[in-house]
């Protein structure tokens, strides 16, 4: 399960790049914030829980 979950991360990450690179029109460190790179921390994160089979609210 906890390989599932690294795939999907790592095929939103695969998913995010290019689009990322096709709306800014090019890939550039200095474009990246600490908040930016904060937000796609916690997402990725948070999409590792869920497809891991944890759900909000319920008890471990």
């Amino acid at each position: 399960m906890k390989l599932l979950a690294y795939v999907f991360g790592a095929m939103a990450g695969a998913a995010a790049g290019p689009l990322n690179a096709a709306q800014f029109g090019t890939v550039d460190p200095s474009s990246f914030t600490f908040l930016t790179s904060l937000m796609i921390l916690l997402m990725m994160i948070l999409l590792m829980m869920i497809t891991a089979g944890w759900t909000p609210g319920r008890a471990s």
